[in-house]
């Protein structure tokens, strides 16, 4: 079991899918670079780490989902009272549709709770090619679970959460589609899954969930009482 700080903010105004990496982009300049935990790089590398600071377009607006250490950086656009932005060629006011703190607590428990996540990048180049392979939809679906099993173990030590119970993943449907990141097509699943473990809601799992990929969202009153 382990608690953390999380903090949620909505921006009144929309947003594309296309700008959310300049949106990233225009707070990490206005806060400064400095702050590695807002862009998950140093001056000179690549932070290898689950991202405490997430970027992601919810009903067509920004959100940036903020944990433990992350909520600290983050707090730097209130105390530099920024109003505005620049996207591009466009000025975005920077005005706060909510603010949600709040503590969650991360535990193994007896029944499991149903989600949807959206633009999960599952795969590397790898796991493709294995997944492809497969022939059997029954395989691909018990290799997605796995892989999913995975991020939340890969998240879990990102806050020093010791599991001490089998993580259930147990997908019921999934489509996959193609999304363009950074010039790449990018093999993405939006799919429907339950677990016993308790995900609070736009938490980002699997890779570039800094971006946006891999948001999940909280089916809610459907616990289920296995």
């Amino acid at each position: 079991m382990q608690q953390i700080r999380l903090l949620v903010l909505g921006f009144k105004e929309e947003v594309s899918n296309s700008q959310l990496v300049k949106f990233r982009g225009a707070i990490i300049n206005t806060i400064g670079q400095e702050e590695a935990l807002l862009h998950n790089h140093t001056k000179d590398q690549f932070i290898y780490k689950y991202p405490h600071v997430q970027y992601k377009i919810i009903n067509h607006k920004p959100v940036i989902l903020a944990l433990e250490d992350g909520i600290d950086a983050i707090n730097y656009l209130f105390e530099k009272e920024v109003k505005n932005i620049q996207i591009g060629r466009t000025l975005y006011h920077l005005e706060l549709e909510f603010c949600r703190p709040f503590f969650h607590t991360f535990q193994v428990w007896d029944h499991t709770f149903h989600y949807f996540i959206r633009d999960w990048w599952a795969l590397n180049t790898e796991n493709y090619n294995l997944f492809h392979d497969l022939k059997e939809e029954k395989l691909k679906i018990e290799f997605l679970e796995k892989k999913l099993v995975g991020n939340i173990i890969s998240f879990a030590k990102s806050i020093d959460w010791q599991i001490d119970k089998p993580i259930i993943v147990k997908i019921h449907d999934y489509e996959k589609h193609w999304r363009n990141y950074k010039k790449n097509n990018i093999l993405a699943f939006n799919l429907n899954f339950e677990t016993n473990i308790h995900i609070p809601q736009f938490l980002g799992l699997g890779k570039s969930s800094s971006i946006g990929f891999g948001t999940i969202f909280n089916l809610k009153n459907n616990i289920n009482g296995k």
